[in-house]
């Protein structure tokens, strides 16, 4: 199985989950009076749209008539990524706005228990998912499952803050201080925000730089070419064509056989991919090579 129906399958199954998540968050958020959570809930919602769009974008990219149209598809990543990080710095301004207000007008009480519960939850789901897509996306060599890694490890670490907070919150109104428990939900929204508001920047940035940064860059390219053809004997030279297709933020190295000219086995197969991934290993390591069968 390719390495593109892994990291579709895989974030197919991440969106299912990051979904739920969200749906759990949006119940808890109304039962609960909670700004913070609906501001993570709603970061949850948003991930999830995202990665459903990515396990669709990830199938296409790997197929062989993007070699006609090598930006088009391309740059659909670095797009998502950049509405994205666009989508989430207004969901932070809209929370900044409701906190400031709620500040304004004395607080509100919430209900810690389900909020406490909902972050431990949060904590030991996102961080779980996070290990676990660490490794998956060292395996794979995938720069998205390696964002999606990033991604969890932040919301791991939102819902340790609501946790700890809520906590304080609780203890607080068996307090002489119990007026300052209706300040610690909107307060908890605002450092949120100021948390997530400067990744949100940093996501649409990337997102639009590498879209102007479309297509990479050519004598790069032309070196990696170079590098495969040297490595082939004029038999595979007579009989495969090797081609570079731009997804995203990576490059892959498609090996197009025509059956017509020869049949391989799957050792002749491992082989030659293993010996192309070596002759490029010095100027483009960690680069996926793929074999594709053209049709006849």
């Amino acid at each position: 199985m390719t390495s593109s129906l892994h990291e579709s399958r895989i974030l197919r199954a991440l969106a299912f989950t990051d979904g739920s998540f969200a749906l759990i968050g949006v119940l808890v958020a109304l039962h609960a009076h909670s700004l913070a959570i609906w501001l993570d809930a709603l970061f949850s919602l948003l991930c999830a749209l995202m990665i459903a769009f990515e396990s669709s974008l990830v199938s296409r990219l790997g197929e062989p008539d993007s070699r006609q149209r090598p930006n088009g598809l391309a740059a659909c990543e670095p797009l998502l990524v950049t509405l994205k990080g666009l989508v989430l710095m207004l969901i932070c301004l809209l929370t900044a706005g409701k906190s400031v207000h709620s500040i304004w007008q004395g607080g509100h009480s919430t209900q810690e228990l389900p909020l406490i519960a909902y972050g431990v939850f949060g904590m030991l789901l996102c961080g779980s998912l996070s290990w676990w897509l660490g490794g998956m996306a060292r395996r794979l060599r995938s720069p998205i499952l390696a964002t999606e890694q990033h991604y969890f490890r932040f919301d791991a670490l939102i819902s340790l803050g609501v946790t700890l907070a809520f906590v304080i919150s609780s203890l607080l109104q068996q307090s002489a201080w119990s007026w300052l428990a209706a300040y610690i939900d909107p307060m908890l929204s605002l450092v949120m925000v100021l948390i997530t508001l400067p990744v949100a920047l940093k996501v649409s940035r990337q997102g639009l730089w590498e879209l102007l940064q479309l297509p990479a860059d050519q004598h790069w390219q032309g070196e990696i070419e170079r590098q495969i053809l040297a490595t082939l004997d004029a038999k595979e030279r007579a009989c495969i064509e090797p081609r570079l297709i731009k997804q995203g933020r990576r490059l892959r190295i498609q090996l197009h056989a025509n059956p017509r000219n020869a049949s391989w086995d799957s050792q002749q197969v491992t082989r030659l991919c293993q010996k192309v991934r070596q002759a490029t290993e010095h100027c483009a390591p960690h680069l996926s090579v793929e074999w594709v069968i053209s049709s006849p």
